[in-house]
């Protein structure tokens, strides 16, 4: 009997314990603690060719070769940069490009 209630205790603190840290609201900073980053030299340039950069470009060079991506996937139903070429076959978040070995 000694057994059982000790365990029945453990459970219920335990429960409390649980209960007591995930219900803990979060704290989040006040508008006033942000603190502003001021504005750095741009450099000049097209901004029709950054943006065709930003949303097509090369900067990452990794992932699933595109062949094996066509064959899971269809045309992105959500080409919401309206991409055109092989870019139309991927979500926003990724971007097609020819790596090392030509591919």
């Amino acid at each position: 009997m000694k057994t059982l209630t000790l365990i029945l205790w453990q459970l219920f603190f335990t429960f409390l314990f649980i209960f007591n840290y995930s219900c803990k609201p979060v704290d989040t900073p006040s508008p006033t603690q942000y603190i502003p980053i001021e504005a750095s030299f741009q450099r000049g340039g097209s901004v029709e060719i950054g943006y065709q950069y930003l949303v097509t470009g090369d900067y990452v060079k990794s992932g699933v070769p595109l062949d094996i991506w066509k064959q899971i996937t269809s045309k992105s139903p959500t080409n919401v940069l309206g991409r055109t070429g092989e870019n139309a076959y991927v979500d926003y978040n990724n971007s097609v490009v020819i790596g090392r070995n030509k591919t």
